[in-house]
């Protein structure tokens, strides 16, 4: 019987010293499997866990590459207009002025028989001193050109086209002494002679430096203009020798200028210009068989200046509509 006794003492003894030794149930697994069990109808929910509290990782390319993901979708975000560059880009507008005309000399006359002037009247006379008003239209673009360290010029060119009222008108009564005949005289005589600038047109390159809203500019290119001219020599009121002519010149015109900015796109301009359209020569035929051996010449001019005012409505590189 104490043998039997003993045993049982030495089983129980076993089995404690093996519990002893056995790892502790973890606590996070006895969550994980509670987790996972649905809980009973009616039962309260258990507080979660201080590792079910903690963010969601996220992964590292979501991370590092936020900033990229704005700028795609600020790239994406349709464009705006572009802002208005002062004096860039085409432009258009419209100018009034004045100008003068000279040049040219004064008759003279041809005896074909003789060779020389003998029997011609002797008319003391000049070139002829015209002006008037003109206006028209401008076309033109401009764009920037560095020059390094931050300096730019604007480089463009400008077309315009301008009718006008630029005339002059001689009146010269005699008597005319006769060449070669002392004493003699053409009385009643009376010669007239006229010019006028009929309309113009310019070609112009533009050189100009930006300072805020002026740019001081240069200017160049050729001049093409329509011009008339006219002389007679009249006879006791009758033309004698009479000449018409229209004509087409052309020549060089430089000036320059300076130019604001106004209001938006519109600016405007003060432009001084010269020009050089050439010299028309003309002869008088006679009006009849009387003289027909005598002929007048005459040198009409057509240089001057011009000053005038316009303002332009810029339109940009992409035009305004």
């Amino acid at each position: 019987m104490a043998a039997r006794i003993f045993s049982v003492i030495a089983a129980i003894g076993m089995f404690a010293a093996l519990a002893a030794h056995a790892q502790p149930v973890s606590g996070d697994i006895v969550d994980q499997v509670l987790q996972t069990m649905p809980p009973r109808p009616g039962a309260a929910l258990p507080p979660p866990s201080p590792a079910t509290l903690q963010p969601a990782p996220q992964p590292a390319a979501a991370i590092s590459g936020g900033g990229d993901i704005v700028d795609r979708a600020l790239q994406t975000q349709p464009a705006g207009p572009a802002p208005f560059v002062p004096w860039t880009g085409f432009y258009v507008g419209a100018n009034l002025g004045g100008a003068t005309t000279h040049g040219g000399s004064g008759v003279s006359c041809t005896n074909s028989l003789t060779g020389d002037s003998t029997g011609c009247d002797v008319i003391n006379n000049g070139g002829i001193n015209a002006s008037g008003v003109f206006g028209g239209g401008q076309v033109g673009y401009m764009a920037p050109v560095s020059l390094g360290q931050g300096t730019s010029l604007m480089l463009g060119g400008e077309v315009d086209l301008q009718g006008t009222s630029i005339t002059g008108t001689q009146n010269t009564n005699g008597p005319f002494a006769i060449t070669g005949f002392p004493g003699f005289t053409c009385s009643p005589c009376n010669y007239t002679a006229s010019q006028s600038l009929d309309w113009f047109s310019t070609v112009r390159l533009r050189v100009g430096v930006p300072l805020d809203n002026f740019l001081v500019y240069g200017t160049g290119g050729v001049i093409v203009g329509g011009v008339t001219t006219s002389q007679s020599l009249n006879f006791s009121g009758v033309p004698g020798y009479v000449v018409n002519s229209r004509s087409a010149l052309a020549g060089p015109t430089v000036g320059g200028g300076v130019e604001v900015l106004v209001s938006g796109p519109l600016s405007a301009k003060l432009e001084g210009l010269y020009y050089d359209l050439g010299t028309v020569r003309t002869t008088t035929l006679p009006q009849g068989g009387f003289g027909a051996n005598f002929s007048e010449q005459r040198a009409f001019g057509f240089q001057g200046a011009m000053i005038r005012l316009g303002i332009n409505f810029r339109l940009g590189d992409f035009g305004a509509f």
